[in-house]
């Protein structure tokens, strides 16, 4: 793995009106590792260290939850409606 998740570029997965910003990093061919953050935390306070660690082994996608930090709109309800927001990333 040669990119690091502070050298990671914020994405956009836009379904209709719902936006999900993620970062990937680590091998596409690794597990997939979906990291979700507790409820107030962004892409930018994730320790990047840690990250880096864990895409030594595993295809991380970390996210922003629609309504908190940088990608505007309503957040979601509960963690059901995060999941399916997500689900197309992996």
């Amino acid at each position: 793995m040669n990119q690091k998740y502070k050298d990671a570029k914020t994405q956009q997965l836009i379904q209709g009106k719902q936006i999900v910003a993620y970062r990937r990093l680590g091998e596409k061919t690794n597990p997939i590792l979906l990291f979700l953050s507790h409820l107030a935390s962004t892409l930018d306070s994730c320790d990047p260290e840690a990250m880096d660690a864990l895409a030594q082994y595993d295809d991380v996608i970390a996210l922003d939850y629609q309504g908190v930090g940088p990608i505007h709109g309503p957040s979601a309800r509960d963690n059901r409606s995060n999941g399916r927001r997500c689900s197309s990333l992996c």
